[in-house]
């Protein structure tokens, strides 16, 4: 059967943990939602997924299970210097969002003006990418997605974002920010966060000692050693914990540029890890865990949603979470998660999850009911069938 319409999912920035763009291109967000909605949201589509990367000038074009994926070279007006942005971080801002691909513009323009029906998925809101694309082909149905942060450009959000036929975002805090900052109308707008492959991440036997640690119980922490996740106020919780417990604190944190690093490697059962790590290893520190721990407290960070999906990833690998960003997970009274607030003891909580963990069914179920790929899939379809007009 011919395929009713070709929906593009398009991340528009280059990646922020790896150049290579075959990896960019079919493991960014963009590309997990493409293919959950390929897979579970049983509509005649087309799927393809794009991304930008500023580390190439060549073009990537693959295609695999029936889905086409592309990357394009991209520009951006700095140089990453990882240890300047660290101190700076508003310099990696304005690296980022001014990240500019015409190559990707190109192909968005040839697809317009196409027979096809093409509607155009454009991952992340605050990027001149999203920007332009949106503006220059308002013409076509656009779909745009929010993956965190509550910081735009204001002049652009009310301008350009209006001509979306529809908006998912992550909290509702950023959902209320465009109905009121950018007049976008209510039913414009729906929460839904990104989701997690239950295939990929799921409970497993894993010890410490599996890894090469030897203490009997690890914290794991994915995310930058400074505050803007909370990493300081987790670092001096974990020191008073270790008094009285044999436990260790992973900081998965990609380089050794970070503020806090230093301090880290310093402190005993404390150990940051620089190393890429595959999906696969991931799950096995998740399962090695005995909790999993996040704390930030920023409206950029916190309110935007910033670091939803790997509380959900551990949970969902049967691994309980203490965190602030749980204050946007359903209401579950069977004790998987700690949500935390600024008057939170943090100490106390972690301990007490040490203490007193949930069964490992009721994590995995409550991650599987509300965060699945099948559910976020099928909550996107819906809103395609609406717009679109897609049959079923």
């Amino acid at each position: 059967m011919t395929a009713d319409w070709t929906v593009v999912h398009i991340l528009t920035h280059s990646s922020t943990k790896r150049s290579a763009p075959e990896f960019n291109v079919k493991h960014g967000w963009h590309a997990r939602l493409g293919r959950a909605i390929d897979e579970y949201a049983e509509l005649n589509t087309d799927i393809e997924c794009w991304s930008v990367d500023y580390g190439h000038d060549v073009p990537h074009t693959e295609t695999e299970d029936g889905i086409v994926y592309r990357s394009f070279p991209s520009r951006q007006p700095l140089p990453t210097i990882p240890w300047i942005e660290h101190r700076l971080p508003t310099i990696k801002y304005v690296r980022r969002t001014f990240d500019f691909s015409i190559p990707l513009l190109r192909k968005v323009r040839e697809y317009v003006r196409s027979d096809k029906n093409v509607a155009f998925h454009f991952h992340s809101l605050t990027y001149l990418n999203t920007y332009l694309l949106t503006e220059l082909f308002r013409d076509a149905p656009i779909f745009l997605q929010h993956h965190g942060g509550l910081r735009g450009i204001p002049i652009f959000d009310r301008t350009v974002y209006p001509h979306a036929d529809h908006v998912f975002v992550i909290t509702e805090l950023k959902r209320q920010r465009l109905i009121e900052k950018a007049g976008l109308p209510a039913d414009q707008v729906t929460v839904r966060p990104m989701g997690f492959d239950p295939k990929t991440y799921s409970p497993e036997a894993v010890e410490p000692s599996d890894l090469g640690f030897t203490e009997d119980e690890l914290l794991f922490y994915i995310g930058p050693l400074d505050s803007s996740k909370g990493f300081d106020r987790i670092l001096s919780a974990f020191k008073s914990i270790r008094e009285n417990r044999d436990v260790g604190l992973v900081a998965l944190c990609h380089n050794s540029s970070q503020p806090l690093y230093s301090e880290v490697k310093k402190t005993e059962g404390a150990y940051p890890l620089t190393e890429f790590l595959e999906t696969r290893e991931v799950v096995q520190y998740y399962n090695a865990a005995s909790a999993y721990v996040s704390y930030p407290l920023s409206n950029s960070s916190l309110a935007g949603g910033g670091g939803l999906i790997s509380p959900v990833e551990s949970l969902a690998c049967g691994t309980p979470t203490v965190s602030s960003v749980a204050r946007f997970f359903p209401s579950s009274t069977d004790g998987v998660y700690a949500e935390l607030d600024r008057s939170s003891d943090l100490a106390d909580e972690i301990s007490n999850m040490l203490e007193h963990p949930p069964e490992l069914d009721s994590c995995r179920e409550f991650a599987v009911e509300h965060f699945s790929w099948a559910n976020v899939a099928a909550d996107v379809g819906q809103t395609y069938t609406k717009t679109l007009g897609i049959e079923r």
